[in-house]
């Protein structure tokens, strides 16, 4: 359908296709099947996003904040035992 819109040259055709969709999408609501179909699209989608998110590479530096951690900790288990 995106195709479709971009490539009609006719805002009567645009609007043909923009009223399909969304009679498509009122379709999928009212019959409970978004859900799935999300998840079906989710799933289909992974392996591309696995592909791509497999060719990043991060640099990270950091420093550990000790002391503020044993605190955070202490703490945290003070508020625990009271």
């Amino acid at each position: 359908m995106y195709t479709k819109y971009t490539n009609a040259k006719d805002e009567e055709v645009q609007q043909q296709v923009l009223d399909a969709y969304s009679k498509a999408i009122d379709q999928i609501k009212s019959d409970g099947s978004m859900e799935h179909g999300m998840q079906e699209a989710f799933i289909n989608l992974y392996p591309v996003l696995q592909s791509e998110a497999s060719k990043w590479s991060f640099k990270l530096k950091f420093e550990a904040d000790e002391d503020h951690l044993r605190t955070s900790i202490a703490a945290a288990l003070g508020a625990l035992t009271r």
